[in-house]
């Protein structure tokens, strides 16, 4: 769980930056620029200044006066939860400003994310989407669907949906690499015949360059004869 202090525009102006050496083994590689508000240490993220948070426990007072919101990041696996959670948007009952989303981050794995004024109220928002008591105010897809065989069914059918959008694909790719090797044949032939007129024709250059007959040799002959070749007539 990521927990973060999001804090004011102001909070910008009271920062401090230490710099501290970076080692790898006894070799220093570098510095490191760490961020502070007093000593309460702070990061700066999509030009948002944050602090990060305990679950329980006071707020640095060297920030409590700064802070804006709280925000609740967590990345869960659905069968680990047991059940699976609605993708959408989700309100705290009786707090309007307290939000939070759940978002697909890979297949079987959601990204729970809550914000509100108050550390409280977004832990509780996230502890109702996290036990599944609670369905989203604006879904995204389907609605909540708990485990069971219902659930089974629904997953069947996708993956004969899937399997048949597969087979489709398959065949899809199957025509193509049918006319990518037709097209290499043309191409092939296309070359042999080319290749093949190009030598006749030197062929053709030679003997009327070597010949003495040259000056008795009609124009209209010397065309029919290139014509033949073009036309691939033997």
């Amino acid at each position: 769980m990521k927990l973060n202090a999001i804090l004011k525009e102001e909070a910008k102006s009271q920062i401090t930056e230490v710099k501290r050496p970076i080692f790898l083994g006894a070799q220093q590689t570098g510095m490191q620029t760490d961020l502070y508000i007093g000593k309460t240490q702070v990061t700066v993220r999509q030009g948002v200044v944050q602090s990060e948070l305990q679950v329980d426990g006071p707020i640095s007072k060297e920030i409590e006066d700064l802070v804006v919101g709280v925000r609740v990041e967590v990345t869960l696996n659905e069968s680990v939860l047991g059940i699976v959670r609605a993708r959408g948007k989700y309100n705290l009952p009786g707090d309007a400003l307290t939000i939070g989303t759940v978002e697909l981050y890979i297949t079987g794995t959601v990204e729970i994310r809550c914000y509100g004024p108050t550390r409280e109220n977004a832990l509780a928002l996230y502890e109702l989407i996290r036990s599944g008591k609670i369905c989203p105010s604006d879904a995204w897809d389907k609605s909540q669907i708990v485990g069971g065989p219902d659930r089974l069914k629904e997953v069947e059918h996708e993956l004969k949906e899937t399997k048949a959008r597969l087979e489709g694909a398959m065949l899809h790719i199957t025509g193509l690499n049918a006319e990518a090797d037709l097209s290499e044949k043309t191409l092939r032939q296309f070359q042999q015949d080319f290749d093949e007129k190009n030598i006749r024709l030197r062929q053709l250059a030679r003997t009327l360059e070597n010949t003495s007959l040259l000056p008795w040799i009609s124009r209209s002959g010397v065309a029919a004869q290139i014509d033949a070749i073009l036309d691939d007539i033997k």
